[in-house]
């Protein structure tokens, strides 16, 4: 909880900015090679 009594978004501050400036981008490009690997091959 936070010193206001508030929940934190995430229990490790910092993780929701660090999952969506540097793991978002790199989940979507991994996901955009998987749609294109199985383009290419069906």
């Amino acid at each position: 909880m936070k010193p206001n009594g508030e929940a934190y978004r995430n229990l490790c501050i910092g993780c929701d900015r660090f999952h969506e400036k540097v793991m978002g981008p790199e989940i979507d490009c991994l996901h955009t090679e998987r749609l294109n690997a199985k383009r290419a091959t069906g």
